[in-house]
């Protein structure tokens, strides 16, 4: 039977969403980053060779969505990682 992909790990979610904030970056420039530098493959427990998945952009839209538009960067940021820490203690 196929479900689908596997689910991404909670833990490297809120690793990516860390590291969204550490380095002001937005979601394509994170999942782009993630592909090539090592320091974050390393933090987010990837091997050299894996690929990372361009999911950041759907999962940030489903969990955001009544976002109200004009916050800051960095209240949205901080928005997002409350969102993601609601959500995931309910997996």
């Amino acid at each position: 039977m196929d479900n689908g992909r596997n689910a991404i790990p909670p833990i490297r979610m809120f690793k990516y969403l860390l590291l969204k904030a550490i380095h002001d970056l937005s979601d394509a420039d994170l999942v782009d980053r993630s592909k090539y530098d090592m320091s974050f493959k390393y933090f987010l427990d990837m091997a050299p060779e894996e690929d990372a998945l361009n999911f950041l952009g759907a999962f940030f839209e489903l969990k955001t969505r009544g976002m109200v538009l004009g916050n800051t960067k960095k209240e949205n940021v901080n928005r997002k990682l409350e969102i993601f820490l609601i959500y995931s203690h309910h997996l």
